[in-house]
């Protein structure tokens, strides 16, 4: 019916890693960088007020430390996991391929093959470029648009809407 293929490169990694899928998270990650952000704003004020070079140092730091530890430190996690991960490839491509039957989706990574039934995702959304398949709050699989070998993308999402189970 429908089948998607498509490579894992580090670019890919790196942008799907720094983009949580949950919204809570999301969230999280939003709101630390302008609780963080906010602060120095108002060490900033503070320096300029009263004409204190200690505020526009806590500023300098709190704004050097938030660019850091939200902008910096996903990135370099992400990268090294996927350095860790190529190594356990030995030197192969990582390769995914999404192959939607009748009853199941079949799922093939580098080799490894698993099932899911349509039963057990909860929804389909899109975001950035990608489709993401949701089964429940947790889990979720994840794939980009314009990535389909087999049937049309524009047919895909109201084909697999049908596939969803009815929510009551």
């Amino acid at each position: 019916m429908f089948e998607v293929s498509f490579e894992i490169d580090k670019p890919l990694f790196i942008r799907w890693a720094c983009s949580p899928i949950r919204k809570r998270a999301y969230f999280s990650l939003l709101a630390g960088q302008c609780l963080g952000f906010g602060t120095s704003l108002l060490f900033l004020g503070w320096a300029i007020w009263f004409l204190q070079p200690l505020y526009l140092l806590v500023a300098l730091l709190m704004g050097g430390y938030c660019v850091w530890r939200y902008r910096i430190t996903p990135r370099k996690k992400a990268e090294a996991q996927f350095t860790a991960i190529k190594k356990q490839l030995l030197g192969r491509k990582w390769n995914r391929t999404l192959v939607f039957g009748t009853s199941s989706l079949e799922l093939t990574d580098n080799g490894q093959t698993e099932r899911f039934p349509y039963h057990r995702f909860t929804s389909l959304s899109r975001r950035k470029g990608d489709y993401i398949l949701r089964m429940g709050k947790q889990e979720a699989i994840r794939f980009p648009k314009g990535c389909f070998v087999r049937g049309a993308e524009e047919e895909f999402c109201a084909w697999f809407s049908g596939k969803l189970p009815i929510k009551k």
